[in-house]
């Protein structure tokens, strides 16, 4: 079940005021233990960073609504963690207990795990010196990034509860589960919804624009595209060809003015945008539905016979 956001940081606000604590989410993250699928795949995984990863990949299945990256280095490894919701990355408390559970699962299954430091996004809270006293290393403050920073070597060490054939059918289980929870709604369409709404509000269709109307990092939404085999720029050009498509169906739109609804400042960086897409230029494409020459394919219908029609990319 999940909880929503607002009563999350309401829920942590409360326990601050009523336990006089400025840093109840440290504290309550140094006592809870996460007991769920993602918890016991991690477990029985054959090593640490196999189980690091099934998190990065399962996550969606977690209800929290977190967003997890491995970033591996020469000597360190790091494990990066946002939300989804903003509301959730500027709760302090929210951060401090998220980091405080996946560390106290880390040393769970692996007691001798090791951290080198750990780096928030917001400023030190509380009493100057907790923190870094609960996380057992020193804590950079004003980050960028909320993560966990540990050894390299540490990836490879081996779980204590570690096993490999639990791990693979638990692993089934989960991906049967994130295909039944991604079946309704591809993220790639809530991409290119996202890129139709800022087009047509005269925002920038970019993925950092993208990736901050969907409450997501650009990383996360990058990554989570990848996974579907789509890039944030081929979601994009398919959302752009299908308007320039719609508008130029208008004759009394000029392709100056189609340009400039699809957020070209030149019609010659339209006309050759256009022409990659479709493989015509957008003057031929409109020939083709005014006067449409037998056998000629347009983007997107029946197979053409003509050799000189627009190629389809």
């Amino acid at each position: 079940m999940r909880v929503p956001s607002a009563q999350i940081v309401a829920l942590f606000g409360a326990a601050e005021h009523w336990l006089r604590d400025p840093v109840v989410g440290l504290h309550a993250g140094a006592c809870a233990e996460a007991r769920n699928l993602l918890s016991y795949l991690f477990m029985a995984s054959p090593r640490v960073a196999d189980g690091i990863e099934n998190y990065v990949r399962f996550i969606a299945l977690d209800a929290g609504g977190a967003h997890y990256d491995l970033i591996r280095r020469s000597d360190t490894a790091s494990v990066i963690v946002d939300f989804i919701d903003p509301r959730l990355n500027e709760s302090h408390h929210t951060i401090d207990y998220l980091l405080g559970v996946n560390l106290k699962g880390l040393r769970r299954a692996f007691p001798d795990f090791r951290l080198c430091e750990v780096h928030l996004c917001h400023a030190e809270q509380g009493e100057r010196g907790e923190t870094t006293r609960i996380f057992g290393c020193p804590v950079r403050f004003r980050r960028r990034e909320n993560a966990l920073v540990f050894p390299a070597r540490e990836l490879e060490a081996v779980p204590r509860p570690a096993n490999p054939a639990l791990a693979e059918q638990l692993e089934k289980f989960a991906a049967a589960l994130l295909t039944r929870l991604r079946s309704a709604a591809s993220f790639q369409d809530h991409v290119a919804a996202a890129a139709r709404t800022l087009l047509a509000t005269g925002f920038r269709t970019d993925a950092a624009t993208a990736a901050e109307r969907l409450h997501v990092s650009e990383r996360t939404l990058q990554r989570r595209l990848e996974e579907e085999g789509m890039t944030f720029k081929s979601v994009r050009d398919g959302v752009l060809l299908e308007v320039a498509q719609a508008l130029l169906s208008n004759p009394a739109l000029k392709v100056q003015a189609v340009a400039l609804n699809l957020g070209f400042a030149e019609t010659a960086a339209f006309s050759k945008a256009f022409s990659r897409w479709a493989g015509c230029s957008p003057a031929r494409y409109r020939s083709q539905l005014v006067a449409p020459q037998e056998g000629i394919r347009l983007p997107g219908g029946p197979r053409r016979r003509n050799s000189r029609a627009c190629p389809v990319s």
